[in-house]
C-alpha cells in the first residue's frame, strides 16, 4: 500500500526556503491582481487608454459590490 502521509522530498541542490518564498510570492501575486481588478472596477485606475471611463459605479450596486470585495479581499490575500 502506497503512505499518502509522506510529503514530497526536494531535490538536494534545491534550497530549503525556496518552495516556501515561492508560495509567497505567488500569494503576493493574486492578491495585487484581485486588487488591481477592483482599483479598476471603482475608480477607473490602470484602465487601457482606448477603454473610457464611465464613472464609478453606485454604491451597493452589483458592480460597486465586487469592487470592494476584490480590493479588499485581495488585501487579505497579500496579508496571508
Amino acid at each position: 500500500m502506497i503512505n499518502t502521509t509522506d510529503t514530497p522530498r526536494l531535490p538536494s541542490w534545491l534550497p530549503t526556503w525556496l518552495p516556501g518564498a515561492m508560495l509567497s510570492l505567488l500569494r503576493a501575486i493574486t492578491g495585487a491582481l484581485f486588487m488591481q481588478h477592483g482599483l479598476q472596477k471603482l475608480f477607473g485606475l490602470l484602465l487601457s487608454p482606448d477603454r473610457p471611463w464611465n464613472g464609478a459605479p453606485e454604491v451597493l450596486s452589483q458592480m460597486w459590490v465586487a469592487g470592494v470585495l476584490e480590493v479588499f479581499g485581495g488585501a487579505l490575500i497579500v496579508l496571508g
